[in-house]
């Protein structure tokens, strides 16, 4: 996605601005024609009618000439001297009626010049010079009211003050002039700004359905072919298809919700020992793998020894370096990719010694510009628009991961060049911490001949669920909302529920459940993972929780854990 354009100034004297200011005008000249039968009607009893109605016919022939100029007023030169032959004209009444009611008159005749004043600071926002145009003829009448004021007897008082409105007038309508036109280049940006979201949040959902569409063409094919019943072989391929797929949509979803909780500020970070060594040996192995598969070079080079256990959120963690390691083999075709280590020691407060540790993954890709470089950390945005169409994503990925770093008290930065490939650089600070007991790092044993009930109110979820606990439940009973859920009275080892369920949610269905004497463990299943909903679940008397989609190993997981406990 590209950066919008830069906002054009609205009150430069542009030939569009001018063409827009008449066009306001042209709908207001109704208005304009009637204000001055109105001002003849008001301004009669002072003025002689033989001067009025003169100036009634010329303000008019104006109007026409403007209406009939059209595209013409587009042009600066010809808009301007129109604008000013028009205040000059409309602002005459206010010395004929001094000069037929004398000094009486002045009040009357200056709030007719301040009105037109107003009028111009309100029209000509657009633009300094027609601003300029309109007002000039008001000064001049004001100017000539504190001559005639002194003329026809008001005295040198009534002179000054009305020589010193001038400034003043002048300078609280420029004032108001300069504030609407702020006003107008604010909504310009604004409406700039709303275009470019529409834009944007188009081009996003127009990515988002490709990325759906993909893994989803990818499952009705293998599923497709897996029914054919043809040889096991191509069976477990087209079953490995419809695997990676649905890895692939899962992805997608935990990079929409990831950053949805970022952008609100709910994502919070769950510190836990973890041995940075095992981690990237485990990353070694894994993407080491991969390298090979695309006949590339992977290599760990370690500027030093890494710390061993610190409190880290091992997920987010690794999710960074995924994301990288992924991005650096995606762009690499050939030579190889490095994963540089490094950690040196601090001092923490409190005097403790913590670790800034440093993860850098380089490659021999072909490396950015410093313009495809710039927006890289923005959200939705790729080097280029061929990214997205040629290797997929969302374009969250690295905003992602550098919102985590900065959690995590550090950042992530890039170094590249066109040629010399990309040095991605993770920094964070990590406590140290002390490892977990043994037991509680070796795998439970599955649970087995489990009677469980499940409630979720869409039948594709229970099937799912039922083909995932097949395996260890003796007895399973499936229904499709929370009220279904309170009526079956078991006897029950273990219950899953579905929050957003019509009639009655899980949590509801959760108090209804856990005031049993004897009720049995509940989990809660759900696609949401903030803190306020655990909070709920725990409160509804759930156990525990298991995060929509779901793999078996982490459901198999939580339900030990939920016996366990």
């Amino acid at each position: 996605m590209h950066a919008p354009n830069p906002v054009a100034d609205p009150t430069t004297d542009s030939k569009v601005v001018w063409a827009e200011i008449f066009q306001d005008r042209r709908r207001t000249l109704a208005f304009r024609v009637i204000l001055v039968f109105v001002i003849t009607f008001g301004f009669g009893p002072f003025a002689d009618a033989r001067l009025l109605y003169p100036w009634i016919a010329i303000y008019v022939a104006l109007q026409v000439l403007e209406r009939g100029l059209g595209p013409r007023l587009g042009h600066r030169g010809v808009g301007a001297a129109l604008l000013f032959a028009n205040h000059l004209i409309y602002c005459a009444p206010s010395l004929l009626v001094i000069h037929e009611f004398g000094p009486w008159g002045v009040g009357l005749g200056a709030a007719h010049i301040c009105g037109a004043m107003t009028m111009a600071a309100i029209s000509a926002r657009r633009s300094p010079l027609a601003y300029a145009m309109m007002v000039l003829p008001c000064i001049g009448y004001l100017a000539a009211l504190a001559v005639m004021a002194f003329h026809y007897g008001g005295g040198t008082g009534a002179a000054v003050i009305l020589g010193l409105a001038v400034p003043m007038a002048l300078g609280g309508t420029t004032a108001a002039w300069k504030a609407s036109a702020r006003a107008l280049e604010a909504e310009a940006v604004a409406r700039a700004q709303a275009e470019a979201a529409d834009a944007a949040k188009s081009a996003f959902m127009a990515m988002v359905g490709h990325e759906l569409r993909t893994p989803i063409s990818a499952m009705l094919a293998g599923v497709a072919e897996a029914q054919k019943g043809r040889d096991p072989t191509e069976v477990a391929a087209n079953l490995r298809l419809i695997d990676d797929a649905g890895r692939m949509m899962r992805t997608l979803l935990n990079d929409l919700l990831d950053y949805s909780k970022l952008e609100a500020g709910m994502l919070e970070l769950v510190a836990e020992p973890h041995d940075l060594g095992a981690l990237i040996e485990q990353t070694e192995a894994f993407w080491g793998a991969e390298a090979r598969a695309k006949g590339l070079e992977f290599r760990i080079e370690h500027a030093g020894d890494l710390p061993g256990w610190v409190a880290a959120d091992g997920v987010r963690l690794r999710q960074i370096l995924n994301n990288l390691l992924s991005n650096a083999l995606k762009f690499t075709t050939d030579g190889g990719v490095t994963l540089r280590t490094e950690a040196t020691r601090i001092e923490l407060t409190g005097g403790e010694v913590g670790w800034r540790v440093s993860l850098s993954v380089i490659d021999t890709g072909p490396g950015l510009t410093a313009q495809q470089a710039e927006g890289l950390f923005t959200p939705f945005r790729q080097a280029d628009a061929g990214v997205a169409r040629t290797h997929g994503g969302t374009g969250l990925g690295l905003a992602i991961s550098r919102t985590l770093a900065q959690l995590m008290d550090g950042d992530l930065t890039l170094k590249t060049a066109p040629g010399e490939g990309c040095v991605f650089t993770f920094e964070a600070l990590f406590a140290p911490a002390e490892p977990p007991p043994a037991a509680a790092q070796d795998e439970p044993q599955r649970a087995a001949g489990l009677r469980i009930l499940l409630a979720d109110d869409h039948e594709v979820n229970r099937r799912a669920f039922a083909l995932m606990l097949g395996p260890i439940a003796e007895k399973l009973i499936c229904v499709e909302d929370g009220e279904a859920a309170v009526a079956e009275t078991g006897p029950f080892d273990l219950v899953l529920l579905d929050l957003n369920m019509p009639r009655m949610g899980g949590l509801e269905a959760a108090q209804h459940i856990a005031a049993r004497p004897g009720a049995p463990p509940i989990l809660a299943l759900t696609a949401s993972i903030d803190p306020a909903d655990i909070a709920a679940c725990r409160a509804a008397g759930m156990t525990g929780f298991v995060a929509k989609p779901v793999e078996p190993e982490e459901l198999y997981a939580a339900i030990e854990a939920a016996m366990a406990a």
